[in-house]
């Protein structure tokens, strides 16, 4: 396997009203989108859509309420084990977000449920396929530890994107092959730090590839003491930029691999991320072919 995910899986629903309701008002929804969610999960997917091959770390149940999570990485070719039947497994996360139409803004409600994601590496490591890369979203510290000291007994790297301030998140990018943030991360670590700051604390944790996404205003990475800014792909309009960062950190780690260029694995995610905001939702099984023989030959 080029890639195992660890992280979070939610069933997203993408609501678009024509503006955000206010108090004791009822609105009529014309345009409502369900998927699968989840940062890894997404970037993930967006590998297998690819052509990469990619396996969901944690056995999935397959209980009623994880249906569509089966259907969509079944339908991109995702790898996964299925959950025993004597495995008690909460319930899929849920997510609802709520996307104004005019502005684009967005408001996300999660119901998360409990996780034992350490436990459960524990009873299912055993049955994990090798890989070159480890995918995984920093939200749980013990899982996350101990994940990187397996990763360092078989030389496997890993791509860590982490969606907001963690507890101990120095420990846990510490001598990660590559980590991407966003620059809301930047700004809950330090308002005052500029971009070229925080990837040099990533540098000197022992990152080897630091970069950080700033939406429509591009990206910067960090490799070998050498900076490289990139803009984003020009978009005419943007409908849903839910998905972009996700898609963005998953199309970037597929062009590393294949290319093990900065300047093209940016610049290569930012054309994906910009096809992505066209539509609602991630819509990943209709990602142009275009993309997959560009990557082909980057």
């Amino acid at each position: 396997m080029d890639c195992l995910g660890f992280g979070l899986v939610t069933h997203d629903r993408i609501i678009l009203p024509e503006h955000f309701p206010q108090p004791n008002q009822k609105l009529v929804i014309k345009n409502w989108h369900e998927q699968v969610g989840g940062p890894v999960a997404v970037g993930v997917m967006t590998m297998a859509a690819l052509g990469l091959r990619v396996h969901w770390g944690f056995a999935l149940p397959s209980s009623p309420s994880y249906q569509i999570v089966h259907a969509q990485l079944n339908a991109l070719g995702v790898g996964y084990e299925e959950a025993s039947p004597a495995d008690t497994k909460p319930s899929l996360p849920e997510a609802i977000l709520l996307i104004e139409q005019k502005s684009g803004e967005r408001t996300v409600l999660l119901r998360e449920q409990p996780r034992l994601c350490l436990e459960q590496f524990e009873h299912e490591q055993h049955k994990l396929p090798e890989a070159e890369w480890l995918y995984c979203d920093a939200r749980d510290y013990a899982f996350m530890m101990r994940l990187k000291s397996w990763a360092r007994e078989r030389g496997v790297k890993i791509f860590l994107d982490i969606g907001g301030l963690r507890p101990n998140w120095e420990d846990m990018i510490r001598d990660c092959e590559a980590v991407i943030v966003s620059d809301d991360f930047m700004r809950e670590v330090d308002a005052r730090l500029k971009p070229e700051d925080l990837l040099a604390r990533f540098a000197a944790c022992g990152v080897k590839l630091a970069g950080m996404t700033f939406g429509k205003a591009g990206s910067m990475f960090l490799r070998e003491g050498k900076f490289l800014a990139c803009p984003a792909a020009p978009v005419a309009r943007v409908v849903d930029a839910t998905n972009a960062g996700d898609v963005f950190h998953g199309a970037f780690l597929a062009a590393w691999i294949k290319s093990g260029s900065m300047a093209k694995s940016a610049a290569f995610a930012a054309r994906c991320a910009a096809w992505i905001v066209t539509q609602i939702g991630h819509n990943l099984n209709h990602l142009p072919q275009a993309f997959k023989h560009e990557l082909e030959n980057l």
